[in-house]
C-alpha cells in the first residue's frame, strides 16, 4: 500500500502569510479553545467521498481550515502512476491510486513541533485534516494486483486471528477487563452502551515477526467487549483503519464486525460508545476530544506516552 497526498488549493489564492505567522494563528486558535475537528465537517467530507465514488470524473473535496478559509483537495482516484518513485516497486509495475482516507493533524503537526516529519505547505497550513489516498501495485502487462509479501492471504489471516483470540482469552488482562464489564468491580459503566468502535487496529493480514499478531489480539479484545456488552443490550461493532483489506472485511464480517471507511467510524462515536485504540499513527485523541465524550475509552495511557503523536494539552484538560 502507498500513500498519495491530495493536491490542496486554497480558496481565494495562496496566502501571503509567513510560516511563522500561520503557526502563531494556529496556536492562538488552539489557546482560544477553537475546535479543530467537528462532526459537521467530517460529515461534509464523507458526503464528498460518497459523491466522488459515484462519478468517473476527478473530484475536489473542500475542507475548512482553522482560519475559516476552505481549501479544495483534489482526488486522483483511478490515476495510474507508471513510474512510482518508491524503491520497492518493480519497473514492470505501475501504481493505481485508490480510495481516499484522512490524515488528522494535531496542534504539534500543524505548528511543526511533532516528530512525524510533516513538510510545511502554506496552502494546507491551516488544515487540521488532509486527504491521502491508497495505491495498489499492478503488473503493467496483465493489470493483476501485486500483493506485498508482508500481507498474507485470507486463509492464513484467519489462522492469525484464531491464534490471537486464543492468546487474548487465556490472558489475565482478559479476565480483569471482563470483571469490569460484568460489574464485578467498583467501576460503574454507563447504563446504555450500544456501539463498540475500534480505530487503527491494523490489518489481520499483516505478517508480524512474532506471534500472535498485535492486530489479531487487538481485534480479539474488541470482540470480547462487544460480547460482554451483548448480555446487557444490542451492540453494534465497527472498525476503521485504511490498512484494512478485503480479507479483513470478510473475516471480521463473519465475526459480526463491520469495517467502515474513514471518517464513518468517527461519525458513529457518541456518549453511548466504547472507543478502542492503542497506538494510532495520527491525532486520534484530538479528534475524540473535539467531537464526542464516549462512555468508555480504551487506549494507551496519556501520561508518559512516548509515541509519534503525544497528546496535545487539550486532551489532558478534557481528560479523554
Amino acid at each position: 500500500m502507498f500513500g498519495f497526498r491530495a493536491h490542496a488549493t486554497r480558496r481565494g489564492g495562496k496566502t501571503t502569510e509567513s510560516p511563522a505567522e500561520i503557526r502563531a494563528r494556529i496556536q492562538g486558535a488552539y489557546d482560544a479553545d477553537v475546535p479543530f475537528f467537528s462532526k459537521g465537517g467530517l460529515q461534509q467530507i464523507s458526503n464528498a467521498f460518497n459523491s466522488a465514488g459515484k462519478s468517473p470524473n476527478p473530484c475536489t473535496v473542500p475542507i475548512m481550515g482553522v482560519d475559516g478559509v476552505a481549501v479544495g483537495c483534489r482526488l486522483h482516484t483511478g490515476q495510474i502512476e507508471e513510474d512510482c518513485p518508491a524503491p520497492w516497486v518493480s519497473p514492470d509495475s505501475s501504481v493505481v491510486i485508490t480510495k481516499p482516507y484522512l490524515q488528522y493533524r494535531s496542534l504539534e503537526d500543524m505548528t511543526g513541533t511533532s516528530r512525524t516529519g510533516y513538510s510545511f505547505d502554506p496552502d494546507s497550513g491551516y488544515l487540521p485534516i488532509v486527504i491521502e489516498q491508497n495505491g495498489e501495485e499492478r503488473d503493467k502487462t496483465t493489470g493483476a494486483i501485486i500483493r506485498h509479501p508482508s500481507f498474507a492471504p485470507k486463509d492464513i489471516a484467519e489462522d492469525f486471528f484464531a491464534s490471537g483470540r486464543a492468546y487474548w482469552e487465556a490472558s489475565d488482562t482478559f479476565r480483569r477487563l471482563g470483571s469490569i464489564f460484568f460489574g464485578q468491580t467498583n467501576i460503574t459503566l454507563p447504563p446504555r452502551i450500544d456501539k463498540v468502535i475500534g480505530f487503527a487496529l491494523g490489518t489481520l493480514t499483516m505478517r508480524y515477526r512474532t506471534e500472535p499478531s498485535r492486530s489479531a489480539v487487538q481485534h480479539a479484545l474488541l470482540l470480547s467487549i462487544r460480547d460482554w456488552l451483548l448480555a446487557r443490550c444490542g451492540v453494534a461493532c465497527y472498525v476503521q483503519d485504511p490498512m484494512c483489506q478485503d480479507a479483513d472485511r470478510e473475516i471480521l464480517g463473519k465475526a459480526g464486525v463491520e469495517v467502515v471507511d474513514d471518517p464513518e467510524g468517527f461519525l458513529k462515536v457518541d456518549e453511548n460508545s466504547v472507543v478502542v485504540t492503542f497506538a494510532p499513527g495520527f491525532a486520534l485523541r484530538e479528534v475524540i476530544a473535539d467531537i464526542a465524550r464516549p462512555a468508555v475509552i480504551i487506549w494507551a495511557p496519556v501520561e508518559g506516552y512516548t509515541g509519534h503523536h503525544p497528546p496535545s494539552p487539550r486532551v489532558y484538560v478534557r481528560k479523554v
